[in-house]
């Protein structure tokens, strides 16, 4: 359905509200290059300026719609894939700083194996990566960042940062008997985060999270049939909780987020309504305006808030040649 989106995350990746994956539900077209800049109305000067933020982001696709590269904000960063939707990065080049880290992967494992830094004066120091294949199929894996453990099945059983007291715990238990598999976030040897995941389709279902080893809120994910998040039910510490129910139209696109509090009849949080080419036009607060070119790719959204524009973006787009296009 979102061929673009489908090419660059993973349904736990984007489910949960990544920026990017939201952006690149809506392309169409056979999109090469996309520039996307965002302005703010200045209270002052009532004109817009450019903003820093994710809002502002360049993409380059390949012919299978997979991001290549991606530039962020102000074209500080340039960044090369080798896999977007595995993370995997060929290069960095830090404009501001003005130096370029090169990464290289081992045709065995796929994992990376060498890393490369060149400052201004081209100067290049070169790391080793560790990769170590144990007698049982597991394999440990030292990356830039990262100490990284897989069991026999290539599944990360944990990450550890190098560079601060951080790690993620992943529990694999039988899926036979459970359906699920866990990740266990510490920090400051403390539990910050407890989540668990559904093996069928990697989809969140239960999110704890820890504020000095004590549990601070709890959150219930659920779903239909169609995978579609239908209800969160959040606990939190003090007693309350926070009930939001989903309600989606045909085309699989949210029209409604409705909540409910204790002692309190369920309401409206928020409302969606959309246009022809199902981008958002309204919901509670604010409505948008678009401009679309001849593909169906908008160029501008205005966001209006109590009748005045408070936000545009604009998008900037080259296509691959018609015919080209490998679907």
């Amino acid at each position: 359905m979102f061929p673009y989106l489908e090419k660059n995350y993973t349904q736990a990746q984007w489910f949960y509200g990544a920026y990017e994956a939201n952006m690149l539900k809506s392309l169409k077209g056979n999109v090469k290059f996309m520039k996307q800049t965002a302005y703010l109305i200045n209270s002052n000067t009532e004109e817009f300026e450019p903003v820093i933020g994710t809002d502002s982001i360049s993409l380059e696709f390949n012919e299978q719609k997979e991001i290549v590269t991606k530039w962020s904000i102000s074209d500080t960063y340039e960044t090369k894939y080798k896999s977007f939707i595995e993370d995997k990065i060929l290069s960095i080049k830090h404009h501001s700083e003005d130096f370029v880290e090169l990464f290289e992967y081992d045709a065995v494992t796929g994992l990376s194996n060498k890393y490369i830094k060149i400052n201004k004066e081209g100067s290049k120091t070169e790391q080793r990566l560790k990769i170590e294949i144990q007698k049982n199929g597991s394999i440990y894996h030292s990356d830039k960042d990262y100490d990284i453990q897989y069991d026999s099945d290539e599944r990360i059983i944990c990450k550890k940062a190098n560079y601060r007291n951080f790690e993620i715990i992943y529990d694999y238990l039988s899926p036979v008997k459970k359906g699920y598999y866990t990740k266990t976030y510490h920090t400051d040897n403390e539990i910050s985060t407890f989540e668990k995941y559904s093996y069928e389709d990697d989809t969140l279902v239960e999110k704890i999270m820890y504020r000095n080893d004590a549990v601070r809120s709890k959150q219930m994910f659920f779903y239909d049939e169609r995978k579609r998040l239908f209800q969160c039910l959040t606990l939190y510490d003090d007693d309350s909780y926070e009930n939001h129910y989903y309600f989606y139209n045909e085309k699989d696109l949210l029209i409604e987020d409705k909540i409910s509090y204790p002692g309190r009849t369920m309401g409206t949080c928020d409302f969606f309504e959309y246009d022809i080419q199902d981008n958002v036009i309204k919901t509670r607060d604010n409505s948008f305006q678009y401009t679309y070119d001849q593909f169906g790719n908008w160029t501008e959204k205005l966001e209006i808030s109590n009748e005045k524009v408070v936000q545009r973006i604009t998008r900037e787009f080259d296509y691959f040649p018609k015919g080209l296009h490998i679907v």
